[in-house]
């Protein structure tokens, strides 16, 4: 018998005769919300996908393995295999998210060998030790994929989808190189299992590649602007042009705007990109500021957009250089990127140079 869609039962229902644009999205409880956050983090994703490629070379192997905790004792929190198959992080969440934010956990592969042999119940002897650690090994960067894919049906999809999220630090998981191949493939990766580069269907999943503008992993960010994630992707008021902006990430602010309809969009504070690259010139790091502001400006991001403060940018970098001028005469480096961001701000709103 064939079987219906969603749509076609829709529009028997409604009697409607257009598309169906719409759906209910799910309500997800703060416990369940709690636990898809740290699934999707860069431990949850490392144990998550460590637990699935182990358990497959054991028929009888635990559904329920306890992590240690503080002073290596046995938490009250760890991997749990459900009815469906799917392993999924479970026990109090809370003590292992403070777990996590204080360091104790690593996201080594290794690291879960001796949680493993403890519900196993198999003696933690160097022998035992070795066997499980070379288990947990991925190998070279081209079975991966393959290896991924096996487990894929394992592991929830956002924690599938969060490992682009960590970019290089995916490398380091899988002990392979990080470079331009590795991004390609992971993305490819994800893509080839259905998922979708943007998370729409996921809405209580941080989009990887704002996440990927925070930590400045340009190769990641070209690999998936490559593939078809949108440039302009928000998550609540976050997009990842702004977080590039504001990290003082360049050659991530570059892939993405070269990609954008719009330059000249502006944030939740009416802010457009050029004031938010122009805040960075208080920092330390200000010399990465000047190419920035000439980048945009070539754009064509509105110079005479006020700030926050109702600056434009010529008026906010003047600000910057009489503060700075009385706060910090023995630090000429932060005053020379200053002048020279000046100049590139009054060389472009000077009179008659587009006309």
């Amino acid at each position: 018998m064939k079987r219906k869609t969603v749509s076609e039962f829709w529009k028997e229902m409604t009697g409607e005769t257009g598309s169906l644009v719409h759906r209910v999205t799910p309500v997800i409880d703060s416990e369940e919300r709690k636990r898809i956050n740290l699934e999707c983090t860069d431990l949850g994703v490392a144990l998550l996908l460590s637990v699935a490629k182990l358990s497959q070379h054991f028929a009888d192997y635990p559904d329920w393995i306890p992590l240690e905790g503080d002073n290596r004792m046995r938490a009250d929190y760890g991997l749990r295999r459900d009815a469906i198959g799917m392993w999924r992080i479970s026990g109090n969440l809370d003590a292992m998210l403070d777990q996590m934010i204080e360091g104790r956990h690593s996201m080594h592969p290794r690291w879960l060998v001796s949680d493993s042999l403890v519900a196993m119940g198999v003696p933690h002897t160097m022998d035992s030790h070795d066997v499980i650690a070379d288990l947990l090994t991925w190998g070279r960067a081209d079975l991966l994929r393959e290896q991924v894919t096996r487990i894929s049906g394992t592991v929830p999809r956002h924690t599938l989808y969060s490992a682009l999220s960590h970019g290089n630090k995916m490398a380091n998981y899988f002990e392979v190189p990080a470079t331009q191949d590795f991004a390609r493939s992971m993305v490819d990766l994800v893509d080839s299992l259905g998922i979708d580069l943007d998370a729409q269907d996921m809405p209580d999943v941080f989009p990887a590649l704002i996440r990927l503008a925070q930590n400045s992993d340009s190769r990641f960010v070209e690999e998936m602007l490559r593939f078809g994630a949108s440039p302009v992707v928000q998550y609540g008021n976050l997009r990842a042009d702004f977080i590039a902006a504001l990290n003082g990430n360049a050659a991530t602010l570059s892939l993405i705007c070269d990609r954008m309809p719009d330059v000249n969009g502006t944030n939740e504070f009416g802010e457009n990109l050029l004031n938010q690259v122009l805040h960075r010139l208080n920092d330390p790091d200000n010399a990465l500021v000047p190419p920035m502001v000439k980048y945009l400006l070539d754009k064509g991001v509105d110079p005479t957009h006020p700030d926050c403060y109702g600056k434009t940018a010529a008026e906010a970098v003047e600000d910057r250089l009489e503060i700075h001028e009385k706060l910090h005469k023995d630090s000429p480096w932060l005053l020379k990127a200053i002048e020279e961001t000046k100049e590139i701000v009054e060389a472009a709103c000077a009179p008659g140079l587009n006309a």
